[in-house]
């Protein structure tokens, strides 16, 4: 006996592996009911995954993270050499194994790069992008959590 969801191939009779509520609409209504459901769920969270120089990036206040910028926008590499300093002197980092010494370090060897790339344009775009990801970074530490959210760890990598 064949029911609304089975379908004829080649003269049998095969069930179809969809339910007839997803079976394809037939009707202007059908269509819109399916696309009411596709689009049900919401983004909670969007976390990018940070290499070990770029989670050496301290977490500063906003206004010292704007002075990070202006100065890495100014005199490229600057700033960054500061953001070592405020990870050197006890800044919080996202990095997986906390050292504010590797983070330090991590930081003036970033600095220095850009300095030397500077001179090609390349180290001094790679000096304001390091600016605002710092500048992000403070926004995020500010943001009004949504409650019942718990305080967590900030680097959680997800087993590849």
């Amino acid at each position: 006996m064949a029911t609304e969801a089975d379908t004829e191939v080649e003269g049998k009779t095969v069930a179809s592996p969809l339910s007839p509520e997803q079976q394809p609409a037939a009707t202007e209504e059908g269509v819109k009911r399916q696309r009411s459901r596709r689009f049900t769920g919401r983004i909670l969270e969007v976390r990018d995954k940070k290499g070990r120089m770029q989670a050496a990036i301290p977490f500063v206040p906003s206004a010292l993270a704007w002075i990070f910028l202006l100065f890495n926008l100014f005199l490229p590499g600057v700033g960054t050499i500061f953001m070592g300093f405020a990870a050197l002197f006890g800044a919080r980092t996202c990095s997986k194994k906390p050292n504010r010494c590797i983070d330090f370090l991590l930081n003036i060897a970033c600095a220095f790069l850009q300095m030397l790339t500077a001179i090609v344009i390349v180290g001094w775009i790679w000096s304001i992008y390091w600016g605002m990801n710092v500048i992000t970074q403070a926004q995020e530490k500010n943001r009004p959590r949504i409650s019942g959210e718990k305080d967590k760890h900030i680097y959680n990598p997800t087993p590849a």
